[in-house]
């Protein structure tokens, strides 16, 4: 009687069809994996940025409110939005504008420091 031995590359060759099954999800997985590290943090999975995502919720919210039944929706893990304001300091100062009027100008505006 002889034994078989269980090998790798023996049971390829038998079950061609579940080593092609295995390659096939081992490429949409990392094809899945290279897609959501090009997607990066701009965006979700639908092309949507933060701010393009919060004006269509916006939009969803309002037309949900005018339904009979609806008075009130909450939003939930909504981020108020920021924007960081950087700038060389050597032209302002060359144009004679200190660091405090710069600072003051957006809060004249209304932007929280």
């Amino acid at each position: 009687m002889m034994v078989r031995r269980f090998g790798l590359s023996g049971s390829a060759v038998d079950s061609r069809f579940l080593v092609a099954f295995l390659v096939l999800v081992l490429v949409l997985v990392l094809e899945g994996v290279a897609s959501c590290i090009a997607l990066g943090w701009s965006g979700d999975a639908d092309g949507f940025t933060r701010l393009g995502l919060r004006d269509r919720v916006d939009e969803v919210r309002k037309r949900l409110l005018q339904l009979p039944d609806i008075s009130k929706i909450d939003v939930l893990g909504a981020r108020d939005g920021r924007v960081h304001v950087g700038f060389p300091t050597e032209r302002p100062a060359a144009l004679g504008i200190g660091r405090a009027a710069l600072a003051a100008a957006p809060r004249a505006r209304g932007a929280a420091p």
